[in-house]
């Protein structure tokens, strides 16, 4: 008797959100019913055209509780599934251990979209292109490999993101010095082949990629423009995805 009593307590306790429940799938059965759902129309029709047999009113009670049932689980389901974003970009001025020198960093901010957290967090820079004016192409630059972004004060290991706690990912920067140039912000390691890239002018396009566990990557470009001097108010824009093709400064652009 002691381990029955145990069981039923054990189940009670499990069952405490029932209320909550059956009042959850009962609005959407009556939702589904007498809404504008296909089997509320259905249902509708054949009442005007003709008179239903019992069993076919029962099969759509039992269809409608059986779409209620899902819709419940399912508002919840998708709740802890995880997924992110990348909409947001940020400029920041901060100082250095050089006394005297600023930088202003570019970046972007994923964005936890549901309760679940987002794990194993990181970006990578693809590649970077540049352009001198909005009537010409895009032109590839040297850096064309794969680097490791970093986070804005945790370095490029990987983060878990939480709903509602934001943590930014460095893009690029510039220093505040007259002769400055436009660096990637990959602490790790920034190609000697960067240095062949005219900088600071023109504007510049940052193809990146976000990862995570259990989730889909998100694809986002960063166009960044420094304009003269101005180190501390880039023109910054993002975009969802990458660009179809580069075509050459050379060739027309073909639609």
């Amino acid at each position: 008797m002691r381990r029955l009593f145990q069981w039923f307590t054990s189940r009670f306790r499990e069952v405490d959100l029932l209320p909550e429940y059956f009042s959850a799938a009962a609005s959407r059965w009556q939702e589904i019913l007498w809404g504008g759902s296909l089997v509320a129309v259905a249902w509708g029709l054949y009442f005007i055209i003709g008179s239903p047999p019992t069993w076919v009113n029962w099969l759509a009670v039992i269809i409608a509780l059986f779409v209620a049932g899902y819709y419940v689980w399912r508002a919840d389901h998708v709740r802890l599934i995880p997924r992110f974003e990348v909409t947001k970009f940020e400029i920041l001025p901060t100082p250095t251990t050089q006394e005297s020198v600023w930088r202003t960093y570019v970046q972007v901010v994923p964005q936890c979209l549901t309760n679940a957290p987002v794990r194993e967090c990181k970006g990578y820079l693809l590649r970077v292109y540049k352009k001198h004016g909005e009537e010409e192409n895009w032109q590839a630059t040297a850096l064309n490999e794969p680097l490791d972004l970093g986070w804005s004060i945790h370095g490029t290991s990987q983060r878990t993101l939480l709903p509602g706690i934001e943590q930014r990912l460095n893009v690029c920067f510039r220093e505040n010095h007259p002769c400055a140039r436009i660096m990637p912000a990959t602490p790790d390691f920034t190609p000697m082949l960067w240095t062949s890239v005219p900088n600071p002018s023109g504007t510049f396009r940052f193809e990146i990629r976000v990862v995570a566990a259990d989730c889909p990557p998100v694809d986002i470009s960063v166009d960044v423009r420094f304009e003269g001097c101005d180190w501390e108010k880039p023109v910054v824009s993002l975009s969802q995805g990458f660009m179809n093709g580069i075509v050459p400064a050379s060739q027309d652009a073909v639609a």
